[in-house]
Formats: structure tokens, C-alpha cells, sequence
């Protein structure tokens, strides 16, 4: 009877262990890709060469590590990739890709296969009309807000972070960094949007997105509890033969 009770009483807590609902953890706001640590990148030359038009969502891969994920736009899924220095014209270091959705639309929404701790990029409100030389976009400078609104896995809001921006065409890597960070990897998804801005014209151009932390298929939550109650059944039934024949 006494092994009965034990071995009941292990699996009913690996069970508890099993089903629990992990904590939440506390997700903070980072203006600098030096907050996330070691990084992969989602850069924008994988969609294709400065000039790419873009329409609908559009899959990507890390340039290391392998992470996968979707970039979108609520507001819209028709991007442009540009190139800091010769197809854009802004504050993004030169040489840098840029991802812009292409007029109208205030957002551009990082969709991950798998959650990571951390994640962010530089972004650039761009209030844009195309110059007369066809290729390449300039914009007028001024002020912006962009807030960075994390996502679990079933689109639940778990964290949001708002930063001011200037818009100018410094061409000196001065565009801001915005992101979301947290002690475990539970973001699914990452939304940059365009709150505020001086002028009607709304638009938004964001740098290479930097992710942090474990994108794997995450184990469910408890498991490690749940296998050491088994092991500990396996125990007592080991203890129980060895006792019945002593």
C-alpha cells in the first residue's frame, strides 16, 4: 500500500509539473543591439538587391544559426528593399538594408518561428516621396514615436516600449534602436509602429532585426519536472522487487 501511494503521488505531481502555466516573465524595453548580447540577423538582402518591390508577407532566414521567421505589415504588405547611401537617402549607417513599406503604412510586424528572449532593429519613420531620379527614396526630416509591442505564441500583447526618433539625412548609422528583451524566450513576435510623426506622411524604414537568446522548438512547460517524477516511479518499483526478495 505504501508504494502504491508513493508512486500515485510522484505521477500526480509530474502531471501538476507537466500542465503548469510557467510563470511570465518581465519584459523590458532596449535601445541598443549591445543590450541583446550575442545576436543573429534577418538582413534584407535576402529578399533581394536595392530597388526589390515586395508584395504579401515575406519568409526569412537568419544570415547564422538558421532562425526563420515572417516580416509583414498590418497597414499593408507592399515593401522595397533600399540600400543606405544609394537607393535611401537617412540616418542608417551607409551600406545598410533597409526594409520600407513602400507609403501609407505606420507598421512592419517580425514574426518568429520560434520565441526568442530578445529582439530589435533600427528604424526611421519616413514621411517619402521617390525623387526624380527614379531609384532612389528621401524623405522629409523631422520627429517620431515608435513603440515596439511584443507577442506571445497565441498573439496575447506581453510587453510594449515607446522611443522618440529625429528623421534627417545624416547618413551616419544615428537611427534609432528599439527592441524588447526578457529572461526567458517567450517572444513570438515583435510589432514596430509608427505612433506619432511631423508630418501626415507615414511610413517606416527599418534595419537588419537582431534576435536573441534560444529559437528552438520550445519544450513544454514542466517537462523536466514530469521526467523526474517517472524516474521516480521507476525508483520505488525497483525498490519494491528488490525489497520482495530480501
Amino acid at each position: 500500500m505504501k508504494y502504491r501511494t508513493l508512486m500515485l503521488a510522484a505521477t500526480l505531481g509530474g502531471f501538476m509539473a507537466f500542465t503548469a502555466t510557467p510563470v511570465q516573465a518581465s519584459l523590458v524595453g532596449i535601445t541598443s543591439e549591445g543590450s541583446l548580447g550575442t545576436v543573429n540577423t534577418f538582413d534584407w538582402s535576402q529578399l533581394g538587391p536595392p530597388g526589390t518591390e515586395l508584395s504579401g508577407p515575406q519568409n526569412v532566414t537568419t544570415t547564422t544559426g538558421g532562425a526563420t521567421g515572417t516580416i509583414s505589415s498590418s497597414g499593408g504588405d507592399t515593401f522595397a528593399v533600399l540600400q543606405q547611401s544609394t537607393s535611401f537617402l537617412g540616418n542608417f549607417a551607409p551600406g545598410t538594408n533597409v526594409l520600407w513599406n513602400n507609403y501609407g503604412a505606420r507598421d512592419i510586424e517580425m514574426s518568429l518561428t520560434y520565441p526568442v528572449s530578445g529582439i530589435g532593429a533600427q528604424v526611421q519613420w519616413i514621411g517619402a516621396q521617390p525623387q526624380s531620379s527614379c531609384c532612389t527614396v528621401q524623405y522629409a526630416s523631422g520627429t517620431f514615436t515608435v513603440e515596439a509591442i511584443a507577442y506571445d505564441k497565441i498573439n496575447n500583447i506581453i510587453g510594449t516600449f515607446s522611443e522618440n526618433g529625429v528623421s534627417n539625412f545624416a547618413n551616419d548609422g544615428s537611427a534609432i534602436f528599439i527592441g524588447m528583451q526578457d529572461s526567458v524566450s517567450d517572444i513570438y513576435k515583435l510589432q514596430f509602429l509608427i505612433t506619432e510623426s511631423s508630418s501626415n506622411t507615414n511610413g517606416l524604414g527599418i534595419g537588419p532585426v537582431s534576435i536573441a537568446g534560444t529559437y528552438a522548438a520550445p519544450l513544454p512547460a514542466g517537462l523536466p519536472m514530469f521526467v523526474f517524477a517517472l524516474l521516480s516511479v521507476f525508483g520505488v518499483v525497483q525498490l519494491k522487487k528488490q525489497n520482495k526478495y530480501t
